[in-house]
């Protein structure tokens, strides 16, 4: 039963008041009896709030006598003596006390009773609110949350990062370009996308998919942004190593509050994941808009919009990082000047491995392959530097493959790879580190002649 905290009416008389130990008010519990441990504990928490109660009265009592002046005089007289409080203080600080410990008792026992009710019950309300409730508002308040990370997080690479390290001057105006692209013309895009989301979703009828198509032409600007992603990263370390005040600031910088602990290469990568996860929240935003919806068709456009513009993003991409590939093998390898070099528009890598390789009449001895979609290269091992030399180059339109090779001796898992030009034979002996290696290598080059020569 809950307590009942009526006034009641100060008595002029000092009365000596008896404390008496109050039990905790019956409260009901499902099927569970309190212990008498449990109930020691709650004692112990009646007193110490008994004790805080009377302290806190007595000073409350205190306080309130010494500063309520006279009623006689307009002007009191401060005195140097201590001001005794009135017996009515002593009556107030004793019913606040009963007050405040029933209040204790009461709350401890309904807290206890919270406890043992059935838990489940909460479980059950949880789930019920997940099941009804609607699954197109939770991808709505999906996309619009993180649209809202995502722009800031991209405010904070451009105002922590890019900003200072322009006024800086740390960086020269290419470098700078070179990392941080078009992101401001990004965050300017997203900031559109972005308010546009939030006026649809304030209307009656959320017209989601038309928020994108007036935006989501303009997504085209992260092509340029993802193409340069792979060079920007390495350009970051390279730098890093190299230029100890640009380091530095990196450091310091991804310490300070506004950076939210977002390091320059964390932030650098988003844009990228963020463009090709709009086609998956559309997908599933489509997935949960009835056919009869206002947004069912404007959604339906912007995805396939939005799908076919970051598959063309994706494409650029990878073709700008076999690009950047292949420079940086180009970089690596001596001799490939005399033979015109290795970027090529449609040229990409498709694997490379150290292996055992022979070439005229050396003897075998380790090498490294660069297997192309058209071009075989047999080097060296690397240098410590990482460099290799080049020993073969082989167009493989032009070879053979010979699985068994007689001169072959002891070596095991041999094949023969036999570049014939111009009635001129080339051999080298290559030796895979077992039968299923060999049986893989030889698999993929002749994959790579057969597409050549239809």
């Amino acid at each position: 039963a809950t307590p009942s905290f009526s006034s009641s009416s100060s008595s002029s008389s000092s009365t000596s008041t008896t404390s008496t130990r109050t039990d905790p008010p019956a409260v009901s519990t499902p099927a569970v009896a309190v212990s008498q441990t449990r109930q020691r504990m709650w004692r112990s928490r009646v007193s110490a709030n008994t004790n805080f109660a009377s302290g806190f009265a007595a000073l409350a009592a205190n306080k309130s006598a010494a500063a309520t002046p006279s009623a006689t005089d307009d002007k009191p007289e401060r005195s140097t003596e201590p001001v005794q409080p009135a017996s009515t203080s002593s009556s107030s600080a004793d019913e606040l006390q009963q007050k405040l410990s029933a209040l204790s008792a009461y709350t401890l026992a309904s807290n206890l009773s919270d406890v043992y009710k059935n838990s489940s019950v909460v479980t059950v309300e949880k789930e019920e609110r997940r099941v009804t409730g609607n699954p197109r508002e939770n991808i709505i308040n999906e996309i619009i949350d993180t649209e809202k990370h995502y722009v800031r997080d991209m405010e904070i690479m451009r105002d922590v990062y890019l900003i200072p390290l322009r006024e800086k001057n740390l960086l020269t105006k290419d470098e700078l370009n070179s990392i941080f692209g078009n992101v401001e013309l990004i965050i300017t895009v997203n900031r559109q996308l972005l308010e546009a989301l939030v006026i649809e979703v304030e209307k009656q009828h959320s017209d989601i998919g038309a928020a994108f198509l007036r935006v989501g032409q303009y997504l085209k600007v992260y092509s340029q942004y993802c193409n340069n992603q792979a060079v920007a990263s390495r350009l970051v370390e390279s730098l890093r190593a190299s230029n100890l005040d640009f380091d530095g600031f990196l450091r310091y910088s991804s310490h300070r509050p506004e950076s939210r602990k977002r390091s320059l290469e964390s932030l650098m990568i988003m844009p990228v994941q963020r463009v090709c996860r709009y086609p998956l929240l559309l997908a599933s935003l489509l997935k949960k808009t009835p056919e009869s919806h206002v947004d069912f068709v404007g959604l339906k456009e912007a995805h396939a919009l939005i799908e076919e513009a970051v598959i063309q993003i994706e494409e650029t991409k990878q073709r700008m990082e076999a690009a950047s590939r292949l420079y940086d093998i180009q970089a690596k390898i001596e001799g490939l000047s005399s033979q015109g070099g290795l970027i090529q528009p449609h040229r990409r890598l498709l694997y490379d491995s150290p292996i055992r390789a022979a070439t005229g009449s050396s003897k075998i001895k380790a090498a490294y392959y660069f297997l192309f979609n058209d071009l075989l290269l047999i080097c060296s091992a690397p240098s410590k530097s990482s460099h290799y030399q080049l020993r073969a180059y082989l167009p493989l339109e032009q070879c053979l493959i010979n699985p068994d090779p007689a001169k072959a001796g002891k070596a095991q898992y041999c094949f023969e790879v036999v570049h014939v030009n111009a009635g001129t034979q080339q051999k080298v002996l290559l030796e895979s580190a077992s039968k299923a290696a060999k049986e893989m290598l030889i698999a993929q080059m002749q994959d790579v002649i057969n597409a050549l020569r239809k």
